[in-house]
């Protein structure tokens, strides 16, 4: 009995883990040139000599065809802390708009815009599936580093549609302001 338990297990790892079908690497994708989610958040925080974790949501506005992305945040600290961020960057224009509670910040934007495409030297990290072997969502995951930060994301195989995203960065939780989201960017 548990013979069968443990070569089903690995039956059903192998299945989900050796799927969809990809013979050798594919190329480093892009996203859409304009799209909006919601994601959850789950991490880690240190500032200030004081350390937890946050779980929430983010809804994202993502437009590079106007050079904007807006974020609505609704975050929860482990201190009992809530935090409700607007966040609208204007590349085009060079300006951020940090919108908490009824006080808005505005400072200038630093560096360019967050590209669609992952960079050609992207490493393949390899192709799964979410779900059951008849019922599958095909996906890639890939890993990178852009501007100092270390990305591990996972896209849908057809259209590279984010799915999973982790980033690793030794920023100075000081001074780093995480956007969080604004409405829709498509709206005016």
């Amino acid at each position: 009995m548990m013979i069968k338990l443990v070569l089903l297990l690995c039956t059903a790892v192998f299945g989900v883990l050796g799927a969809p079908g990809l013979t050798e690497a594919p190329t480093p994708c892009c996203t859409a040139s304009q799209w909006e989610g919601v994601m959850l958040e789950v991490g880690g925080y240190a500032a200030q000599s004081h350390a937890g974790f946050l779980k929430g949501s983010i809804a994202v506005s993502y437009d590079m065809l106007g050079k904007r992305v807006a974020t609505v945040s609704h975050l929860n600290y482990s201190a009992g802390a809530q935090s409700n961020m607007k966040v609208i960057q204007d590349f085009k224009g060079g300006m951020q708009y940090v919108i908490m509670n009824t006080t808005c910040t505005k400072s200038a934007l630093k560096g360019a815009m967050p590209p669609n495409c992952m960079p050609d030297d992207a490493k393949f990290g390899g192709g799964f599936y979410f779900g059951s072997p008849s019922s599958q969502l095909p996906c890639q995951r890939w890993l990178y580093t852009y501007n100092g930060t270390t990305f591990d994301l996972t896209v849908t195989q057809q259209d590279c549609i984010p799915v999973i995203e982790t980033e690793y960065s030794g920023t100075d939780a000081e001074t780093e302001c995480r956007g969080k989201n604004i409405g829709s960017v498509f709206e005016e």
